[in-house]
């Protein structure tokens, strides 16, 4: 399962970051590896029911699923899912509006 930024998700993060990020090798691919999780299907049904608990991310990290209680949007990481269940040959991909930077 994938939690994908949009480009505005990385739009969203200061220059002066983003540049130091992209100058990073490990520090880069720990922040890619944290939007991928597991090795089976994580449908946004899944990602509802684990409300409230945490993933294990592919970089180890754990990141918080919640449900937003003003707009009932999924949760991952503080990130909101604005794109659900892209099935794919492999796996799940869940749009987000935010980079997970943890």
């Amino acid at each position: 399962t994938v939690f994908a930024p949009t480009n505005a998700a990385f739009d969203k993060i200061d220059s002066d970051a983003l540049t130091a990020l992209l100058a990073d090798t490990e520090m880069l691919t720990k922040v890619l590896l944290t939007h991928v999780v597991g090795d089976s299907s994580l449908s946004s049904i899944d990602a509802y029911a684990k409300n409230g608990r945490s993933l294990t991310t592919a970089s180890e990290t754990m990141i918080d699923v919640g449900v937003d209680t003003e707009t009932g949007m999924l949760t991952v990481g503080g990130a909101k899912v604005i794109i659900s269940d892209i099935y794919t040959t492999n796996g799940v991909i869940h749009v987000i509006d935010t980079v997970i930077m943890e």
